[in-house]
């Protein structure tokens, strides 16, 4: 797969534009919009970069909703992912087609670009089927294939033409896919120290190691009752190492194929010496320290086949190991205590249980005495109960005779009422019967004088 020569960045509108050419963009998340970032974060374990190639525009909501849904354990040897309910599949032979680079030859591409990008192409074809198709399952011990190494060696020869020596890229570079167009030499003891020091810092948390067999060491010697902690032999460097960890400044370009191919593996180097590191602090409370000792050997074995110095992160391996066999001194002193103060301690514990046995039945007594009071408690209470339910029936029934006798009152008021109304009904009748009579009475004095006056009159006569 070949590079760009520059990064291409993502606009703010949700739009890129690449040209069209046969290269693929180079993808770095520092330049990378956010919105990209699910991109760069699926392909955070593999060591090889990868970019989409189209005719311009490419929208963002393809690009996302493609690494939302992507999906590489179903697949062998490709990426499955989904685009507006429709699946696809990609694999090395549509990367090849989209760029141009058929399976069968290579003809098609320019004669210019033939020389940097052939090899390139193929280099990261054997990375892509082997280390992204292996690796990429946590649970499985990194492997480096036999390829790779053959290369990782003839490769140092090339390395004497190089213009500086640069420092390789770090395990996080390596996750987050980085692939660097310019020139990489192996580095020197002070960046790998310091490279090997964020390796055991950053692997300090991975707990998937597998299990290593016990070896036989000769005795430790103690200073002051406390074991010294015996270095880790460092194995004696070769000279193509030494010839590699410091390489001379020379006036002379790498060529550019050589430069990305020795990149890859630069980058799947740093892989394996990070979880050979990682062996050692990982396991450290399962290893005792002569096994970590053999663990350290192992990887300094290792870093020097792949032309790394270990010097520098080697004295800090030494100290966690001193500090580890210092906790396992004091822990076998704890454990060859004294008989007589067995003894005494067992004696000591044997009478806090004998006084905790006599609290306990005194706690027993007076739990039972609370259970007799709360029995008579109990008794008391449905007393209560049986008291209150009937001065509650008696006053229900003393409600009911107020309710009778209020409702007897307010029948008898109301007939008060009407007799008052009756009565005074029978005062206006006697007034006017009253009235009659008087009128009446007075009409028959008035006719009887009228009547004896006409008699006076004719007796008189």
């Amino acid at each position: 797969m070949a590079t760009k020569n520059f990064t291409t960045k993502f606009s703010s509108s949700g739009k890129v534009a690449y040209a069209i050419t046969n290269f693929v963009g180079l993808l770095e998340k520092e330049s990378v919009h956010a919105d990209f970032h699910p991109l760069m974060d699926f392909l955070k374990n593999s060591p090889i970069s990868y970019a989409l190639t189209a005719s311009p525009p490419i929208y963002a909501e393809i690009v996302q909703e493609m690494w939302s849904t992507a999906d590489c354990s179903s697949t062998r040897g490709g990426i499955k992912f989904t685009i507006k309910g429709k699946s696809y599949i990609v694999t090395p032979s549509v990367i090849n087609e989209a760029l141009h680079f058929p399976e069968s030859n290579f003809e098609n591409i320019p004669t210019h670009d033939r020389n940097d990008t052939l090899q390139v192409h193929m280099q990261s074809k054997k990375l892509f089927a082997s280390l992204v198709t292996k690796n990429l399952n946590a649970n499985v011990e990194f492997v480096l294939p036999e390829h790779v190494k053959v290369q990782l060696a003839t490769l140092h020869s090339a390395l004497s033409h190089t213009s500086s020596l640069l420092l390789p890229p770090t395990m996080e570079d390596v996750r987050e896919g980085f692939t660097s167009p310019t020139q990489v030499a192996l580095p020197t003891p002070y960046q790998s120290g310091t490279v090997a020091t964020s390796s055991i810092s950053e692997s300090a948390g991975k707990g998937k190691r597998s299990k290593r067999k016990r070896a036989t060491f000769p005795p430790v010697e103690t200073r002051d009752d406390v074991p010294a902690a015996p270095e880790a032999h460092l194995p004696q460097k070769k000279k193509d190492a030494s010839k590699v960890s410091s390489l001379p400044v020379v006036n002379h370009e790498v060529p550019p194929a050589e430069t990305r191919d020795y990149q890859h593996l630069v980058n799947t180097a740093s892989v394996l010496k990070s979880q050979l590191v990682a062996d050692l602090t990982s396991n450290a409370d399962k290893l005792s320290s002569k096994e970590m000792i053999t663990v350290a050997k192992k990887c300094y074995n290792k870093l020097q086949g792949l032309g790394i110095d270990y010097i520098p992160f080697s004295s800090e391996v030494n100290k966690m190991i001193a500090k580890h066999q210092e906790v396992e001194f004091f822990a076998e002193r704890t454990q060859k205590w004294k008989e007589d103060d067995i003894r005494a301690l067992h004696n000591h514990q044997v009478q806090c249980l004998s006084e905790v046995t006599q609290k306990l039945s005194s706690s027993e007594d007076q739990l039972s005495t609370a259970k007799t009071n709360a029995d008579s408690l109990k008794l008391k209470r449905e007393e209560l109960r049986g008291a209150i339910l009937k001065l509650t029936e008696d006053l229900s029934e003393v409600e009911e005779r107020v309710k009778t006798l209020t409702a007897e009152r307010d029948q008898c008021e109301e007939a008060d009422s009407v007799a008052e109304a009756e009565l005074g009904k029978l005062d206006a009748e006697k007034e006017e019967a009253y009235r009659e009579i008087n009128d009446k009475y007075n009409a028959a004095s008035e006719e009887y004088k009228r009547t004896s006056n006409q008699l006076l009159q004719l007796v008189r006569r």
